[in-house]
């Protein structure tokens, strides 16, 4: 029998699409790439109404052209939006019941929501010459907008020793680019006694040849410590830290734990050494005013982010923020463009500083016929010829809003 996964969604999506499709080969099923296959999941996301209804809209084409197919809903919809997930009638599994996938896929069982996996111990995330190595499940924010937290639940760390161990196998086994994931790694380890600086100074005594990318931090948990973790030469020169509003009255409404200037120290400590910074910005949150909007646009241009995802406020259902005055989808699309078009130009301006840089990239990605290397900044720049895991030297001759061309 052979399965096919569709993945939307985070890192810690992809982390669990490979945990689940290595339990389905360890039972015997074959991992495709069609969706011609004999089952189907569907590794859901629902952190955006678009992204959900995009997702929706999938799920249905799918049952109406393969009704006799079996078609399992797994990820955050499943423990997020269970209403709408058991509405399709489909067999479901949660992100923390991942140990049952095989005998939902089999039939055996239609359900698993409950339960307990413990991701790290399940060496199978990692896709070359990537691996995804998951730190906790859950985060510990109140963020008022934000449906993940329900769908992920609180907090729990995963044990360091679990994490070491499979972090050292993958050094061991040659993967050139491990990937640190969590719903927030600035916050690991609070929850049982210990930190995300010392888990990661734990890992960084594994010697070799490899480069580490840390995922996403809310900046109300990172501290000094942490922010030294980035001057190991085995990691990326790269952050991802949201900001989402540059009003503290904002910040305040999203209980996000920090001020705006809280946010600007901490960037500029980061790019004081060196790191590429990526933020987030939501535009048209509840009640946001022009003077909330036009601060958030001052404080990316002071900082000048080499990347922001800007995304327009959505209801989720369940959050706290749904209760607040909304502001109109047209001033938010309006709002979202101008910020667009800011961010896009500081990313130019950004990228053209790299033109004629010379050095060493690792090839982690083929992308619309193009192979594509990361330096040491994590900055994406495509190399002509290559072969995925593999170095190679290149000189950066142009630069774009989104990569730079050697």
């Amino acid at each position: 029998m052979n399965v096919y996964v569709e993945t939307y969604g985070c890192a810690a999506n992809r982390n669990d699409s490979e945990i689940m499709k290595g339990l389905l080969r360890e039972r015997g099923y074959e991992i495709v790439d069609s969706e011609d296959a004999d089952a189907i999941i569907i590794n859901t996301c629902i952190v955006k109404h678009t992204t959900e209804e995009k997702i929706k809209y999938r799920i249905n084409e799918l049952k109406k052209k393969y009704p006799n197919k079996r078609i399992v809903i797994s990820g955050c919809m499943v423990t997020g939006e269970p209403e709408i997930a058991k509405s399709f009638s489909l067999p479901m599994v949660g992100p923390r019941s991942l140990s049952k996938i095989a005998d939902v896929v089999s039939g055996r069982i239609n359900e698993a929501v409950g339960g307990w996996t413990e991701k790290p111990l399940m060496n199978y995330a990692g896709s070359w010459p990537i691996k995804i190595i998951q730190i906790s499940e859950g985060c510990l924010g109140q963020c008022t907008y934000c449906i993940t937290r329900f769908a992920r639940g609180v907090q729990k760390s995963y044990a360091s020793e679990s994490i070491f161990k499979v972090f050292k196998k993958a050094v061991d086994d040659g993967y050139k680019e491990i990937w640190i994931t969590s719903q927030d790694n600035s916050s690991y380890g609070l929850d049982m006694g210990t930190n995300f600086a010392e888990l990661m100074k734990k890992l960084l005594t594994v010697g070799g040849d490899y480069k580490v990318r840390i995922g996403m931090m809310n900046p109300m948990f990172i501290t000094d410590d942490m922010i030294d973790v980035f001057k190991d030469e085995h990691v990326f020169k790269f952050v991802h830290i949201p900001v989402q509003s540059g009003s503290d009255r904002i910040l305040s409404l999203m209980k996000r734990g920090y001020t705006a200037d809280k946010f600007k120290r901490i960037a500029t400590k980061f790019k004081k050494i060196g790191c590429t910074l990526w933020t987030d910005v939501i535009v048209g949150f509840p009640t946001e005013t022009e003077d909330d909007f036009e601060q958030t646009v001052r404080l990316i241009e002071r900082i000048s982010p080499d990347f922001v995802n800007v995304s327009r406020y959505s209801n989720r259902p369940g959050v706290e923020a749904k209760k607040m005055k909304q502001i109109p989808t047209n001033v938010k699309k309006e709002r979202s463009r101008i910020m667009s078009k800011v961010v896009n130009r500081i990313a130019y301006e950004m990228n053209k500083k790299w033109v004629g840089w010379r050095g060493r990239v690792i090839i982690d990605e083929f992308s619309h016929g193009n192979f594509i290397g990361r330096n040491y900044a994590y900055k994406p720049i495509t190399v002509g010829s290559g072969e995925l895991g593999a170095y190679k030297d290149v000189v950066v001759k142009r630069a774009f809003e989104t990569h730079l061309e050697s």
